[in-house]
């Protein structure tokens, strides 16, 4: 697959102060040129044993909805060029601006919080894993408000339809231990050329 952006998720601890679960999420193309985001799902803990198993599921739902409305966004978007992700870099990036906003936006309105909250519960975690500064971070936070206010509610509408959709699919999954997720999920927002993408995963119990 190539890449055209990622979303990472690799400070779960922090964002959930659990050490339960990790999820990156990537957006580009397949073997045969077909849009595609996949989705690295890492659980440190059983989930029939896990003590927090309902919230549990909860924010891997919230991340994996999250996550995939953000890939929506890369996967809309042309000639995105390759940043070094978790630097100051990236996250100011004009296709990971977008992108952050997109899906940070979406989780806040699930989470019924204020995208600004949001955002900077995300920004957060990126400062207490030394991937940027304070100042970087309000810096990052004021570009992010802003692309989060030009955001066309309609498309918005769309991506989280579709992400809801992929998320509860891959819930379905990580219950059940085994399964595939549809082949493809009918999509409007990628272009004349492109009427679906595909969702690839991959599921690892490190425990």
């Amino acid at each position: 697959m190539q890449d055209l952006g990622c979303c990472q998720r690799n400070c779960v601890e922090q964002l959930h102060k659990c050490n339960d679960f990790n999820i990156n999420s990537f957006a580009g193309f397949d073997v045969d040129g077909i849009s595609s985001i996949h989705f690295d799902v890492t659980l440190y803990a059983p989930l029939s044993v896990c003590s927090r198993g309902c919230d549990l599921m909860k924010n891997i739902f919230l991340e994996l909805f999250g996550s995939c409305v953000h890939e929506i966004t890369h996967l809309m978007q042309d000639d995105i060029p390759l940043v070094e992700p978790g630097t100051f870099d990236y996250f100011g990036s004009e296709a990971e601006v977008e992108a952050f906003a997109s899906g940070l936006s979406s989780l806040a309105s699930r989470q019924a919080i204020s995208p600004k909250d949001a955002v900077l519960e995300y920004l957060s975690s990126q400062i207490r894993c030394n991937r940027i500064s304070e100042p970087e971070s309000d810096e990052i936070l004021q570009l992010w408000l802003k692309k989060i206010e030009d955001l066309i509610p309609a498309i918005e509408e769309k991506k989280v339809l579709l992400s809801d959709l992929v998320a509860k699919d891959l819930i379905s999954i990580l219950l059940q231990e085994e399964g595939e997720i549809p082949s493809a999920y009918i999509c409007d927002l990628l272009g004349d050329d492109d009427e679906y993408f595909t969702v690839t995963h991959n599921i690892c119990n490190a425990f």
